[in-house]
């Protein structure tokens, strides 16, 4: 595959999940194997790589040592599926905005942009040993396999509760459109730990709720007598129905190609994960990358 990038520059803001400030955001195009980087109040660029990683609950926060920038998985995984390899995205705030929830609008904007391509190809890593990775939240298994297929098993105390599997190929379609989510027993938590500070009116944000817990009203600004979906085996509360039916395992393959992208690699192969999150995918990447024998890489 050749190298890639936008036509021209694409503007947007909102709100960022986390801290829940209002982000501006300009996505710029960039030279051939520059890469795709973050500048925060045009600060020095933060490279998307992994050894820029910074632990952070719930997201991926990337760091040049000076300032970070948090929350970048969504449009990693965008311009991952879309094939964009060079681009410069500058911020006026430290987190990305949460948009519907999904990688759904940047896509949208990505392909109305245009992308078009760069003199020079991009490395592919191609997995030719099975291999997995164990934590305590679960495992993920990279195999052999053509093009790049990933499947997710959700878990709720240790049982599996909805499952994905889907190619790359179909990262449009299929991946895309599907929106965060916590589930409420973990909502009072977050944020007393200073995180969720955007939620709010629901928007770009599914609730699982497990205990029809009666406190959720007054965490939101909307009507949430109105937001309710009965699922099996929980039902949600959000300003939508459910994209999928399985829309939870989907957007945790969402985060895996977000987070698998700072790899820097184009990769080949088939990624099995169980209970697992961000730090997980981080910690996995880290230990494929450092096993030669277990894939080649390829011009």
């Amino acid at each position: 595959m050749t190298q890639r990038t936008i036509s021209a520059p694409l503007e947007t803001e909102g709100i960022g999940i986390h801290f829940g400030k209002r982000v501006r955001v300009r996505v710029l195009p960039a030279p051939a194997n520059s890469g795709i980087q973050f500048r925060v109040q045009k600060g020095m660029p933060i490279p998307a790589s992994l050894t820029r990683v910074k632990r952070f609950q719930r997201a991926t926060c990337l760091t040049n040592g000076l300032t970070e920038v948090y929350t970048v998985e969504h449009l990693l995984a965008a311009l991952y599926g879309l094939g964009v390899t060079n681009l410069l995205v500058e911020l006026d705030q430290q987190e990305l905005p949460i948009l519907d929830g999904s990688s759904a609008e940047w896509t949208q904007m990505l392909q109305a942009t245009g992308i078009e391509g760069q003199s020079g190809g991009c490395k592919s890593l191609i997995i030719k040993n099975r291999l997995m990775f164990s934590s305590p939240h679960g495992q993920i298994i990279f195999s052999p396999d053509k093009g790049l297929r990933f499947s997710h098993t959700v878990l709720f105390d240790g049982s599996p509760i909805q499952q994905a599997d889907v190619h790359l190929d179909d990262f449009t379609d299929e991946i895309a459109p599907a929106r965060t989510y916590c589930f409420s027993s973990d909502l009072l938590k977050l944020k007393k730990t200073g995180l969720l500070g955007g939620l709010d009116s629901l928007a770009g944000f599914v609730v699982v709720d497990e205990k029809n817990t009666a406190y959720l009203k007054d965490l939101f600004s909307v009507d949430i007598q109105s937001c309710w979906y009965d699922r099996h085996p929980f039902p949600l509360l959000s300003v939508e129905p459910p994209r999928f039916e399985n829309e939870m395992a989907r957007h945790k393959i969402l985060d895996m190609i977000g987070d698998f992208s700072l790899s820097g690699y184009r990769m080949q192969g088939r990624i099995e994960a169980v209970g697992t999150g961000h730090q997980d995918n981080h910690d996995a990447l880290r230990l494929l990358l450092s096993r030669a024998l277990d894939f080649d890489l390829v011009d």
